[in-house]
């Protein structure tokens, strides 16, 4: 008998996250890895969420959705603040406080890249100022590319039982992803050797014909923190480099994974009782 699905009355999140009770979910006799399969999400659901969510914002949410609030909104993501004594925050924050002089996102984008370049224990921690860019503008191609497939799951949203198993973040690992890459971006040389010997692993175990093949090149499957681990970008071969991880890194069966988990996050009323 498979584990009841937790879900949370307080923001939508397990209670584990969210510090509030739970309410089971019984997706009948199937597992999650079942469910989710049959909605055609992958065996990296926690490795593409997590990276996905990492770095998000309401502002970049509001993408994908227009009214998401700054407060409660049930997408965990890491702390920011890399002294902060939580790492992963419950939901993710409002960031843009109206100060930027630039009119457009890309400029603004830079802006908050690049004011605090010199704080290396913000955002991606020790990195350059030219490295925090090129990863905020690669995760708003990430975005990009799930938005296209979160609206296409208006026609087709996933049902209850899906969405139950992806927003369980404690079972289906996306919180221990998170937090994975938490304890990089803080403890590099620590974090380093578990990330290493977990990058390959497959939280459900099933195939997906759009996976690239583990091993494939020699920067495949690399997670988000280590894009660090790459080095400075001084030179075009140093970019090359860059350029094949963030390749790695846009398979569109992680960006739908990534839909996926926002569609149900974001439209927990709008979840249809199939699958």
């Amino acid at each position: 008998m498979p584990r009841p699905v937790l879900v949370s009355l307080a923001m939508g999140l397990p209670g584990v996250l969210a510090g509030g009770p739970a309410v089971p979910v019984l997706p009948g006799n199937d597992s999650c890895a079942e469910i989710l399969a049959a909605a055609n999400v992958t065996g990296r659901f926690a490795f593409a969420v997590a990276h996905g969510i990492h770095d998000i914002t309401v502002e970049d949410l509001r993408e994908f959705k227009g009214d998401v609030p700054c407060a409660g909104n049930g997408v965990p993501t890491v702390n920011r603040d890399l002294r902060s004594e939580s790492a992963v925050l419950p939901s993710a924050p409002c960031l843009d406080d109206g100060d930027s002089p630039f009119a457009t996102p890309a400029m603004r984008v830079v802006d908050a890249a690049l004011t605090r370049m010199d704080d290396m224990n913000y955002d991606i921690g020790t990195t350059s100022g030219l490295q925090r860019l090129v990863h905020a503008f690669h995760m708003r191609e990430v975005w990009a590319l799930a938005s296209a497939q979160y609206q296409a799951l208006a026609a087709d949203p996933p049902g209850r039982a899906a969405c139950a198993c992806a927003l369980d973040v404690d079972g289906n690992s996306v919180l221990e992803e998170l937090r994975l890459i938490a304890s990089s971006l803080r403890s590099p040389q620590m974090a380093s050797s578990r990330q290493s010997s977990r990058r390959r692993r497959w939280i459900f175990g099933v195939s997906t014909s759009c996976l690239r093949p583990a091993g494939r090149g020699k920067w495949a499957l690399k997670g988000a923190a280590d894009l660090r681990d790459l080095g400075r970008i001084r030179s075009a071969a140093d970019w090359a480099m860059w350029k094949a991880t963030m390749a790695e890194q846009m398979a569109l069966c992680d960006t739908r994974d990534l839909a996926v988990f926002l569609y149900c996050t974001l439209n927990r009323e709008a979840a249809q009782p199939h699958n």
